[in-house]
C-alpha cells in the first residue's frame, strides 16, 4: 500500500513538538501515512524529543 507522506519543519521546537505530534497523531493512521521530521540545525533538545519516536523518520540538517 502506498503511503502519504506528512513532513514537519522543526527549529528549536522542543516545547512544542510533543504538543504538535500528540495533535497529528489523534488525526492519522500510522498505517496510512509516513511521518518525516527535517530538524534544521535546533540547539535545543528537539532532536531528542524527535528520537523518542520511532515511527517518525529524520532527516538532521547540522546547520540552519
Amino acid at each position: 500500500m502506498q503511503k502519504n507522506l506528512i513532513a514537519i519543519p522543526v527549529y528549536n521546537e522542543e516545547k512544542q513538538l510533543f504538543k504538535v505530534i500528540d495533535a497529528l497523531y489523534s488525526q492519522i493512521d500510522l498505517r496510512c501515512v509516513e511521518v518525516l521530521a527535517i530538524d534544521d540545525g535546533s540547539s535545543d533538545n528537539s532532536l531528542g524529543v524527535l528520537t523518542g519516536f520511532p515511527e517518525i523518520k529524520l532527516i538532521r540538517n547540522i546547520k540552519n
